[in-house]
C-alpha cells in the first residue's frame, strides 16, 4: 500500500450514510475528505480546492446535477484530475462513453476494502498531464 501522507479526497453522494461510511473509512486510513451532497455541491468545493484534491469519488446518480456534468464540470476546471465513478447503473447505455473519462468505475454496492485497494492504485499511478 503505497504513502497517504494526508491525500485529499472529495466525496460527491447524494446518500448521507455512504458519504459519511465512505468518509470514516478514508480518514481511517490516513486520508483527508471533503464531501459533497450533489454535483453542484462537489464542483464548488472542488473550485475552492481545486489544487489541493487529490482524487474526486462521484457518484453518477444525484440530484441538482448528476455525475456526468459533474465530471465534465470538474475536467474543465483541472482536466487531469483523478476521478472514481461510482453506480449502482453502471450497464445504463450514458455510462459507456464516460468509462474513458474516469480513472476507474465502481459498482454500488461495493466493498470498503475493493474501494480502498482502487484508491491506492490510482493515486500511486503518475498524472498524465
Amino acid at each position: 500500500m503505497q504513502q497517504v501522507n494526508g491525500k485529499l479526497v472529495l466525496v460527491a453522494d447524494d446518500e448521507a450514510a455512504l458519504r459519511e461510511l465512505t468518509k470514516s473509512t478514508l480518514e481511517s486510513h490516513g486520508y483527508k475528505v471533503l464531501l459533497a451532497t450533489d454535483g453542484n455541491e462537489a464542483v464548488t468545493v472542488f473550485g475552492q480546492h481545486s489544487d489541493e484534491i487529490d482524487l474526486v469519488l462521484t457518484d453518477m446518480v444525484m440530484p441538482v446535477m448528476d455525475g456526468i456534468m459533474t465530471i465534465q464540470a470538474l475536467r474543465e476546471i483541472k482536466p487531469d484530475v483523478k476521478i472514481i465513478a461510482i453506480s449502482g447503473y453502471i450497464d445504463d447505455a450514458r455510462y459507456v462513453d464516460l468509462l474513458g473519462d474516469v480513472d476507474a468505475v465502481m459498482r454500488k454496492p461495493f466493498e470498503l476494502h475493493a474501494l480502498m485497494k482502487t484508491i491506492d492504485r490510482i493515486l500511486a499511478s503518475p498524472s498524465e498531464a
